[in-house]
């Protein structure tokens, strides 16, 4: 139903109109509705009922009064709605189902204003009378109204009191007195502004003192008054503006166009001096456009103005000065081709005196450097970078410079590094030297390469002399790795010289190997720095002692470099085996952790006893060909002091609940937690010792797949049987949070690569959407967070030992949660869940004889403390 249409019934109820002419009433202004319009907006049905003059302004108030309290019903739902609901739009609609089909109830709450003068008899014989109290308020209202006070104030507390009590004779007449008033003290306020000349104002307060009362004589007289004032200034400022446009054109009229054309033109062409000519011609040729005369002129000018600047700039004392002054030349005119043929010729003449000035200087440097291989190198340099714009006679000056460097360098590091060597050493030098000059591909090489051929020869010759006279010195291991060394470069080797020293050859292969196992080993002791590494050292020693006796003084000293990091082990916890110490990274956070193995959850996979020694325990840890339960010491390696970090999160992080109060807490025990999440393959091999526990608590089977669909009470029975617990609330969330402060322990977002979860709702600006997995992954599949636990962010929920209930805000150390609530705390988030129930800071609560298909748990183990 249209907002007119209910405006028209509502009107003929009120009894503003007769039921007879509302609807031509609305027919006229349906008809007449695209044409009507004021300051360029639609006009209302109210509006036009006043242009109309069948309402008054007050008999539009009470209406829409009446209008903003009404009661409508929906033709399509039946839903009851408030008038005062809907907005100034031409149609009402339906806030339950948006239908534009609504009624008008016929119960709608009573409302009073000023009515038409014509309807107020009728009216004020069917209103009942006001009650004594409420006759005197209204009385008290009329006094003020009577003394003079805010008018429009009191006319405003009538209409409150006509929508509190009805409609009553009193309130009909009281609010007309007060409508009269106002009508009088706009009259007055009109007269006033036309009289000091505000005509816009004084026609606004004229126009609505006729809405109220229309047949008012005086309005009439006002509004002819001011018309003929504002119709008599519009007269005589068009008449001045008459007046000055004659005068006008009576000073153009009286002078000759021809007259003052040929005055102009000689004036411009009578200038001395170009520059003031060329402008006056411009001047005169934008009054004038098509006088040929003007325009030859002008080119005439120009080309003089060109000429002689040209000339100036060409008269500079040296090349620099002729080039800024070409330059500022072409600015001017930068049409000018002969000052940029000038212009090109000078630059190319400046650059090849630079350039030539600049090569003979570097060369002069060159030259003057006192070692030949820093000459040769620099002259090598020199030719790779400006051969092409060299002269030809500096081209072949350093051509030769460069052959004489080459050579002197070549010779001057063979005599230094050959001197006081014997031959065999000499020929091998000089070998050595030979090949690295086989590689370089320069100038001045072939004489080098020469010279050094002649010295090889001659060392070759010295060796074959010492093998023929001294053969009875290679009867020791080193003597024979010099003869393999030196037996192919020398071609006066016979067989019989090979055969007498085979076995020699072969003690000495023996020997060099170990001599190199030896350095190895030296040379990994060396970079020991933690217990792990020193204990696989000290083994291999030990087999390497028992393989080669002779070498127990220097596998000795080993030992005793060795035995102070060996020393310094990790932190011992009963039942648990040190195994390594990893570095991890993640989320711009790094740290190194120890790395340990429940020795409960190693007799689940049925593996041999750690022995205590060292040798022994190496060959044990290898029979381990897939890790048990590893278990993480936190804090880390290096932390001192107790772990302190900001549990909960702040309220700008986006998906958070109430329950994350961000507070300080402290955690002064060290403390044991697993990697991964206990496995389907450890969970089978230790549910059937268990009483309670069920044999296969997992919707998707996999051994490396987490356990799920556990509740909190099977969780416990199965850490207290392997002597672990669950982790607080304040604990898992230190160990997720990795150090991190954003988040997630990766940072601010949590792509689908790192975490098993459901990332069809990305978290995080930037963050895209994935596809989800919808199933779970195996543990330690995706990356490990920075103290080296895998899946701490989705995958599954992980048990926590606390009741769920609000954090505190105030700062608490090694805090366990309420003694009593409702809920256990889970962690984590899962595969199943969006990425912010991941988060390091989500919180979860569930009935501890609940369980789930995305639900499983993470043990840790109490560290003793250190006596």
């Amino acid at each position: 139903m249209e907002r007119e249409t209910v405006l028209a019934q509502m009107a003929s109820r009120l009894g503003l109109i007769e039921q007879d002419e509302a609807q031509p009433l609305l027919e006229r202004y349906h008809e007449r509705r695209e044409t009507l319009s004021s300051n360029g907006l639609p006009v209302s049905f109210e509006q036009f009922a006043l242009q109309e003059q069948v309402w008054s302004i007050t008999a539009v108030e009470r209406l829409l009064t009446h209008f903003a309290s009404a009661y409508f019903q929906c033709d399509s739902c039946g839903h009851p709605q408030r008038g005062q609901q809907f907005g100034p739009g031409p149609l009402l609609t339906c806030t339950m189902c948006g239908a534009n089909e609504l009624s008008l109830r016929a119960g709608t709450s009573a409302a009073t204003s000023e009515t038409l003068p014509s309807q107020r008899t009728t009216q004020d014989a069917a209103t009942p009378s006001l009650s004594p109290e409420e006759a005197e308020k209204v009385q008290a209202l009329v006094a003020e109204a009577n003394e003079g006070r805010d008018l429009d104030d009191v006319q405003a507390r009538l209409r409150e009191l006509a929508e509190t009590l009805g409609s009553s004779r009193e309130l009909t007449a009281a609010l007309d007195g007060v409508a009269r008033r106002i009508h009088e003290k706009r009259l007055a306020e009109a007269e006033r502004v036309f009289f000091w000349g505000r005509i816009p104002r004084a026609r606004y307060l004229l126009k609505k003192a006729r809405a109220w009362a229309p047949d008012d004589p005086r309005v009439k007289e006002l509004e002819q008054r001011v018309e003929r004032v504002r119709y008599m200034l519009f007269g005589t400022a068009g008449l001045l503006g008459v007046v000055v446009l004659v005068a006008v054109l009576g000073l153009l009229m009286r002078a000759d166009p021809d007259e003052l054309r040929d005055e102009r033109l000689n004036a411009a062409l009578e200038q001395e001096d170009l520059h003031q000519r060329v402008t006056a011609l411009q001047e005169y040729l934008v009054a004038y456009p098509t006088d040929e005369q003007a325009t030859e002129a002008l080119a005439e000018a120009e080309e003089q103005l060109r000429v002689q600047a040209l000339a100036r700039a060409l008269s500079g004392e040296n090349r620099e000065e002729r080039r800024r002054a070409l330059e500022n030349h072409l600015a001017r005119f930068p049409e000018d081709t002969e000052a940029k043929r000038r212009l090109d010729a000078l630059n190319a003449q400046l650059k090849a005196g630079k350039v030539l000035a600049r090569l003979e200087q570097d060369f002069d440097d060159i030259r003057a450097l006192d070692a030949p291989g820093d000459r040769a190198r620099a002259y090598e340099n020199f030719l790779h970078e400006h051969e092409a714009e060299l002269p030809p006679d500096l081209l072949d000056r350093t051509e030769r410079e460069l052959a004489r460097a080459n050579a002197a360098t070549v010779r001057t590091r063979a005599e230094s590094e050959t001197a006081g060597l014997d031959p065999w050493q000499r020929h091998e030098r000089l070998g050595t030297l030979m090949a690295e000059l086989e590689l370089r591909a320069g100038r001045g090489l072939e004489r080098a390469r020469q010279w050094l051929q002649q010295r090889l020869k001659e060392a070759r010759d010295d060796i074959t002399r010492e093998l023929t006279r001294d053969a009875g010195r290679l009867d020791t291991a080193s003597a024979a790795r010099e003869f393999l060394q030196l037996l192919e470069h020398s071609e006066e080797a016979v067989p019989e010289v090979h055969t007498r020293f085979s076995d020699a050859v072969a003690e000495a292969n023996r020997r060099i190997a170990e001599k190199e196992r030896l350095v190895e080993l030296q040379a990994r002791v060396a970079d020991v720095s933690a217990w792990y590494d020193a204990k696989a050292l000290l083994s291999e020693a030990e087999r390497f002692a028992e393989e080669v006796p002779r070498l127990s003084s220097e596998l000795a000293a080993l030992r005793d470099r060795l035995e102070p990091v060996y020393s310094q082990r990790p932190p011992e916890v009963p039942g648990f085996v040190p195994l390594r110490m990893e570095r991890f990274e993640a989320g711009g956070a790094g740290h190194h952790v120890h790395v340990y193995r429940n020795e409960r959850f190693a007799e689940v996979y049925a593996l041999p006893p750690v022995p205590e020694e060292p040798s022994e325990r190496l060959d044990a840890e290898a029979a381990f060909t897939r890790p048990a339960v590893e278990f993480v010491l936190l804090p880390p390696v290096g932390h001192e002091g107790p772990m302190v970090f900001d549990m909960g999160s702040p309220s700008s992080e986006e998906g958070r609940s109430d329950q994350e109060t961000q507070h300080e807490v402290t955690l002064t025990q060290p403390f044991l937690i697993a990697r991964t999440a206990v496995t389907q393959r450890v969970w089978g091999a230790l549910a059937s010792e268990v009483r309670g526990l069920p044999g296969e608590p997992a919707s998707q089977r996999g051994d490396e797949l987490p356990v799920e669909s556990v509740t909190w009470h099977e969780a416990v029975r199965f850490c207290e049987h392997v002597n672990l617990r669950l982790p607080t609330e304040a604990e898992w969330e230190y160990a997720a949070r990795a150090g991190a402060k954003t988040p997630f322990a990766f940072g601010e977002t949590l792509p689908r690569e790192l975490a098993n979860t459901n990332t069809l709702r990305p978290y995080g600006d930037g963050a895209e959407r994935e596809s989800p997995r919808h199933e779970l992954v195996e543990v330690a599949s995706l990356p490990a967070n920075a103290f080296g636990l895998y899946e701490v962010h989705g995958n599954v929920w992980e048990w926590c030992a606390d009741w769920r209930a609000q954090l505190p805000s105030e700062a608490v150390t090694d805090p366990t949660g309420p003694e009593e609530s409702l809920e256990r705390v889970l962690r984590g988030g899962s595969y199943r869940y969006p990425p912010a129930q991941a988060r390091s800071a989500a919180r979860l609560g569930m009935s501890p004889a609940s369980s789930g298909r995305d639900i499983g748990l993470r043990p840790v183990s109490e560290v003793p403390r250190a006596e």
